[in-house]
């Protein structure tokens, strides 16, 4: 009987699930099925502290803004904070 698994990631022969599987006889199959994109902004909102709730937000964040304005920043989470 064969035995099938889908990641919902890409993953690559190093990724360690797929070769625990494989290595068990498992045909493994992995595509992501998120895409993230950032949001366009002009201005931020008036505030004193911006907090973040993922890494990818900091990014699209940062990516973004040209001059880093003076408030107060919080991760939420340590992978975030990371």
């Amino acid at each position: 009987m064969s035995r099938r698994a889908f990641i919902s990631r890409n993953i690559s022969p190093n990724y360690d699930f797929f070769r625990i599987l494989t290595a068990e006889g498992w045909e493994v199959n992995g595509e992501s099925l998120v895409r993230l994109t950032p949001v366009p902004f002009d201005e931020l909102p008036e505030s004193d502290w911006i907090f973040f709730s993922s890494g990818h937000a900091v990014r699209f964040f940062f990516e973004q803004v040209k001059n880093i304005p003076e408030r107060k920043w919080a991760a939420i989470g340590a992978g975030t904070a990371s």
